[in-house]
C-alpha cells in the first residue's frame, strides 16, 4: 500500500533552527512590483524588530482585508501560546517602495471560514490597518472545476534553491514564483481542492516542489487569484531538507502540491469585507 505523508505547509510548524524554514523548491524570484500584494504574515516581538516569527504568505485584497489559509490563523494561536512570556503582535511585512526597509500593519482582527475543519474550508482573513499599494489581489471568478490543464504561479515567502543542494539561510525580499499547471486530484485530502502538476515541457534536470513553508500563498492564474496554497506532500522536500526528487516519480502527472479553491468562498469573502467588522 503506498503510504503519502503530507503536511500542512505553514511555516509556523518549521522554526525550530533557521536550517528548518523551508521554501517553493526550484522556482524563480519574482521581479519588483510583479506581485506586490503578496505579503508575509509575522508574529513581531515587541522591541525587536530583527526577532519576526515568519507565519505565512498572505494575499491583500483591499487597503484593509488579507485573506491567508484558515490553518495559519490557527497555528498564530498555538505560537501565541509557546510564547506567552513575550508580548508580540500579529503584523503584515511588506515593502512600501522598491529597495525599502520592511514596512508593517497591524492585524486588528481574524475570521476564519464557519466551516473550518482540520482539512475542509482551510480560508480566512485579516482585518489590517491600512495597506496603501498601487494593485491589490483580484479573486477569480471562474469555476475552480473548469481549471484543469490550465497554467497557473504558485507564489511564497520561502526560500528559492536552484541548484536542489543548498539554500538561503534567510527569507527573501520578494516572493518565489513556481509554474504548474492545475490538474486532477489523485486522492480526496482537502475540500474543496485543488492540486497542480509540473509543465509538460519540465526540465528533468531541475527538481520543482511546493514545500512546507508557503501557505496561504497564491495560486495566480491569468483571471485572479484561483487558491490558496495549502498542502504539499512532503516527501518530494527531503523532510524538511534540500535533497533532489526521485526522477521516477517526477513527470508531468505527478501531483506537486494540493490547493484550497477560492470559488466557492467568494460569497463569505465578500460578506465579511462588506460588513467592516468580524
Amino acid at each position: 500500500m503506498k503510504f503519502i505523508l503530507f503536511f500542512l505547509v505553514s511555516s509556523a510548524y518549521s522554526l525550530k533552527t533557521s536550517k528548518d524554514v523551508l521554501r517553493i523548491m526550484g522556482g524563480r524570484n519574482a521581479t519588483e512590483n510583479e506581485f506586490p500584494y503578496v505579503v508575509k504574515l509575522v508574529l513581531q516581538k515587541l522591541g525587536s524588530v530583527q526577532a519576526n516569527i515568519f507565519v505565512c504568505t498572505s494575499i491583500v485584497l483591499t487597503t484593509t482585508w488579507t485573506l491567508t489559509a484558515g490553518h495559519c490563523i490557527a497555528s498564530v494561536d498555538q505560537l501565541t501560546d509557546s510564547t506567552s512570556m513575550i508580548q508580540t503582535k500579529l503584523m503584515l511585512e511588506y515593502q512600501s517602495t522598491p529597495k525599502s526597509e520592511s514596512a508593517y500593519s497591524e492585524i486588528l482582527s481574524t475570521a476564519l471560514h464557519p466551516g473550518k475543519g482540520k482539512l475542509a474550508n482551510d480560508i480566512g482573513l485579516l482585518h489590517t490597518q491600512p495597506v496603501i499599494f498601487a494593485t491589490y489581489g483580484k479573486i477569480s471568478s471562474l469555476d475552480y472545476t473548469t481549471l484543469n490543464g490550465q497554467q497557473v504561479f504558485l507564489v511564497g515567502y520561502g526560500m528559492i534553491n536552484e541548484n536542489q543542494e543548498e539554500a538561503s539561510p534567510s527569507l527573501p525580499l520578494f516572493p518565489q514564483v513556481l509554474e504548474l499547471i492545475v490538474k486532477d486530484c489523485p486522492y480526496m485530502t482537502l475540500y474543496p481542492e485543488v492540486c497542480f502538476a509540473p509543465p509538460c515541457f519540465l526540465d528533468k534536470h531541475k527538481s520543482k516542489a511546493l514545500c512546507p513553508g508557503d501557505s496561504g500563498g497564491p495560486s495566480i492564474h491569468p483571471s485572479g487569484v484561483v487558491a490558496i496554497n495549502t498542502i504539499t506532500d512532503a516527501r518530494d522536500c527531503g523532510m524538511y531538507k534540500v535533497k533532489k526528487l526521485r526522477r521516477d516519480r517526477y513527470d508531468a502527472g505527478y501531483n506537486i502540491g494540493t490547493a484550497t479553491p477560492l470559488s466557492p468562498f467568494i460569497d463569505w469573502i465578500s460578506s465579511v469585507i462588506q460588513s467592516e467588522a468580524v
